[in-house]
This record gives structure tokens, sequence and C-alpha cells, in this order.
């Protein structure tokens, strides 16, 4: 039997339909169905009694003739419990995504409400990734993909310790997802590719959305925990691998990083970066939330602790052009707090130059190490840099030319910034400390039942917060609040809201924090001081979309 293919979309259609747009309400859409123990055909009919097994569901040319088919603007729901792959799926990869969608009709691939699915890759079957992506227009959103495999380390055999950048064969995780790139015999790029409130972690890197992954966005997102560490043959310490958001971009249609959750990778946090001229135009990084990345590597015993590193970093080896990093907010733990740990980073265009960078109403908060390292077309020239209304706690001193303050050009009234910071090479004066408490809420475009909360804290000790959160919710919806460094534990504030604030506890460094998969002989990632926390709001649920107890 076929689902249902008539403009009278069901109700879980509809509303998807009202989250990645209206063309989808007249389409012909159907919702297929795929469990953990679901079968191919003739017994998998990919109904919701009858469901496939995941490969089958991502790849038409395992399933019936149409319409019993998955075909452009439809859904396959997947269903609670977890998916591991086989060697069946690609022949170098895990799951084999072969859906193709188009800009009208978007394909989805969504968690059924109420359901936890949760994809572990286990130990990699190949150098693709638990989910290879083949064509264009998936939207992928909602569920969990991770790897439990538990060797994250790889040794160089370089013996003076070249970086190794690319996917080592000796570490064990795969990365989450892998995006097919245009060669000679296969030129065409994949476009319209979506990731929509994705828990991401122990994997080898979440993604690499290289210049063929044309117009993806990544949205929503919570990434923690993923990369590798490298230690090289003469011993020596190499910095950590893999990053939370990897991306390329050549064209003008921009690459966005819009509202994610990403930190404590092996690598840094959000990345634009190329070796080669025209590969880094036009990426667009707003309203993330990034903080602690390169913590993993750190965590490992002397001399394997390389530090942490940054949490944006948009240009490097190339010029960047027309990047926009708007409204994010970033934090490092200082040293007090997390084993004499310092540094930490923020760069755009730094190492390389910038052409018309936006960076406006930003929290770049690195305290004791570098908050932003900038460069435009030359140390006095800002190359049409806008650089506006943000918050700088720690060094704007360049690492190339100590004495060079970086952000020198932006110190002005006119640019409405706040630097904060003790005295440096560059800086010489003590810029003091922010004040009071400040937090932020972003609601979610994709779910109107979630938003994201950052709250920082410098005034002392402060238990709890009171967060106004009327702009996402309204009067007697039920919520639940959710730490996301612990995000599979138990919420740490319930109840039916009255309007207006509501009070969130903030968590100290002895509090609850998952845990890491992989790589044992390092210390475990300390919770953030009550100085910082973040939150996500699940709001007016009805089918109990929050979270599921189960991940680390």
């Amino acid at each position: 039997m076929s689902a249902s293919r008539n403009p009278q979309v069901t109700g879980i259609a509809l509303g998807i339909a009202l989250s990645i747009g209206p063309a989808v309400l007249t389409s012909l859409a159907a919702d297929w169905y795929a469990a953990p123990n679901g079968q191919p055909p003739p017994a998998g009919t990919g109904q919701m009694n009858a469901p496939w097994d995941l490969q089958t569901a991502l790849d038409p040319s395992r399933q019936q003739p149409p319409p019993n088919r998955v075909q452009a603007g439809d859904t396959v729901w997947l269903l609670d419990g977890e998916y591991t792959p086989t060697q069946q799926g690609c022949p170098d990869g895990n799951f084999c995504c072969k859906l193709a969608g188009t800009a009208a009709l978007p394909i989805v691939v969504q968690q059924y409400p109420g359901h936890h699915a949760r994809i572990n890759g286990g130990v990699r079957l190949g150098n693709l990734g638990i989910i290879h992506v083949r064509y264009d227009y998936v939207h992928f959103r909602d569920f969990e993909i991770m790897s439990s495999a538990l060797d994250h380390s790889s040794e160089c055999a370089d013996p003076n310790c070249v970086p190794c950048t690319s996917l080592p064969p000796d570490i064990q995780p795969a990365l989450a997802f892998t995006v097919h790139q245009a060669d000679p015999n296969d030129p065409v790029n994949i476009k319209g590719l979506k990731f929509i409130n994705l828990i991401i972690h122990d994997t080898a890197e979440p993604w690499y959305l290289h210049q063929d992954a044309e117009g993806a966005e990544v949205y929503g997102c919570i990434i923690y925990y993923n990369g590798w560490q490298t230690v090289c043959a003469n011993r020596n310490p190499n910095r950590g691998h893999g990053h939370g958001v990897y991306v390329q971009n050549d064209t003008a249609a921009p690459k966005k990083v819009i509202d994610n959750i990403v930190f404590s990778q092996f690598g840094s946090g959000i990345v634009g970066y190329s070796t080669t001229i025209g590969e880094l135009n036009n990426i667009y990084v707003e309203g993330n939330i990034v903080f602690n990345n390169g913590l993993l590597t750190a965590l490992f015993p002397e001399p394997y602790n390389y530090g942490y590193q940054d949490n944006i970093l948009v240009g490097d080896s190339v010029e960047v052009v027309n990047p926009q990093v708007l409204n994010n907010y970033t934090y490092f733990t200082p040293a007090q707090f997390q084993g004499s740990l310092t540094g930490g980073r923020g760069q755009l265009g730094h190492a390389q130059t910038s052409r018309n960078a936006v960076a406006t109403g930003n929290y770049f908060i690195a305290q004791d190490g570098s908050c932003l390292m900038f460069k435009g077309l030359d140390v006095n020239d800002p190359g049409g840099a806008v650089i506006t209304n943000n918050v700088f706690f720690g060094s704007t001193c360049s690492d190339k030319m100590v004495t060079w303050d970086t952000l020198e050009l932006f110190r002005g009234p006119q640019h409405n910034n706040s630097f904060y910071g003790a005295p440096t090479t560059c800086v010489p004066q003590n810029l003091g400390s922010p004040t009071g408490i400040q937090s932020f809420v972003r609601g979610n475009r994709y779910d109107p039942t979630r938003a994201h909360i950052v709250v920082y804290s410098w005034a002392a000790d402060v238990n709890d917060v009171m967060v106004n959160v009327s702009s996402v919710m309204s009067p007697a919806e039920y919520y639940q609040v959710l730490d996301v460094q612990n995000y599979y534990g138990a919420p740490i504030a319930t109840g039916f809201y009255g309007g207006g604030s509501i009070s969130i506890p903030m968590a100290d460094v002895n509090a609850p924090a998952s845990q890491p998969w992989g790589t044992p002989g390092r210390q475990s990632p300390k919770h953030t001081p009550k100085q910082f926390g973040v939150f996500v709001l699940i709001h007016n649920y009805m089918q109990q979309e929050g979270p599921v107890g189960g991940g680390p």
C-alpha cells in the first residue's frame, strides 16, 4: 500500500510545511516511516505499521516503483530507537542518502514528534560520513547523530608533525555527514541542504560543507565533543582536529550558520577556512552560542595538552570576502576554573585579509585569551569593515605582531563597541570587566516551541537569574529548561508560564556535565562557572517533544 498522496496533507505534514515554506502546502506530499527494526521491501512498505529500515528510507532505488517511494515534497519520519549502519549502505561509508528534492519541494528527514531517534555511527565503516548526502534539497532535522566509538586519538607519522588535517585512518569515529563533491565525472554541485535542530556529538566532525555544498544552512543544532587528538611521532603535541561547523563558499548565495550551540570540540567551533582563493565568500554567521572549543584536547596530560582554539574563525589562508558575523555569543572558561587552562581566540580575516567584513551585536568573551583578532586589507586599511555594537572582553592584539591592536580603528565612540580586559602588549590600560547580568533569548525559526538562552552573570556568585522570555512564550504554556551542558539530564526548571521572566539556576563547575564517549586517559570536562550558562527552553509541547533520556 502506498502512502497517501493527495492535497489534504496530514496534520504532521502541515506543521512541517509551515516551518519550511508554503510551497509544500501545494504538493502531493506523503509521509513515510523508518524504524531501527524496519525492513526493506516487500516486508517494509514505509507505512507506520510496516516501516522501512533507514537505508531503504534514504534510497528510493531500494523502494518500490512510484508512487510507493519517496518523492520531492515528502517527509521521512524516524521512529523511536537507535539506528546503526551496516556495510550495505554506501560502498565506503555508512548510510547513503540518495533522496532528491527540489527548491520548491524539499524532502524532509525528521524525528517523529514525541520520539527519540538516535543514529549511532559506531566504528566507521569507511571514509564517508555516517550519512553521506548525494543529491539536492534534503532537510535533516530534530534527530540525534553520534558515534559510540572510543578511539579519537591519531598518531601523526611525520616526525616534525606537519598538521594532519584530513581524516586519519587510525581513529574510529566517522564524520556525521559528508556531502558529495563535484568531480570530472559528476561536476554538479549539491544544492539546498539544510541541517536543522540536530544534536551532533562524539563524531570525527559534524560536517565539511565545502564549496560544492551550494546554499547549505546549519540552523539550531547542538554540537559538542566532536573531533580527534593528534600525537606526533616525536611525541610533541599537535592541535586538536575536527571543528563544530566547517564551511567554504564560492557563490554569491550565502553559506548560513545560524542559531547553533557549539561547544567543547577537539578543534575549533565555527570555521570558515580554505587555501583556495575565492572559497571564502559570503559566509553568514548569526545568533550562535559558541564556547570552550578546543577543550577536549586541552584535557589530556602534558605534553599532549594543546589548549583552547578558536570559537569563531572566519578567514585564514586566503582573503575572506563579505563575511557577516552578527549577534553571536562566545565564551572561554578562565584559567582559575578549568585546570589553569588559558588562551582561546576569535579571528576574522586575521591571518590573511578581509574585505567588507561586518561584525555587529556580538559578545566576544575570552577573558585571558584573544577575544577577536581582525585584519582588513592592511594594518591601517579596514577594507570597508563595519564593526559596531559589540562587546569585547580579552586581548585584541595580533599574535603575529603583538604590539598591533587589531581593533584600534574601531575604538571610537562612533562604533559603539565596549572593550574590557587586563593590560596587554598592545593596549597597556586596564579596562576592567563587565558588570551586571546580560541574558539573550533566541527563538527558533523552524520550531516555535523551542528557544536558546544564553546568560552572562558578572555579579559575584549569583545562584539564579531572571530571564524575560515573553518574546517566545505566551502565558499558561508549560515549559522546561534544559542545561545544554547536560542536555540529556533532568530539566533544571519547569512550570507554567505566568508572563514576564522565569527563574533559571546558574550551575557552577561542579554541576553535572555530559561526558565524552571516546578516548579515555583524559580529564573530564567541567561545567562552565556561574558567570556563563546556556539553556534550551522547550514550551507548549503537546507530544513530549523534549529530549528523551539515553544520551551521554
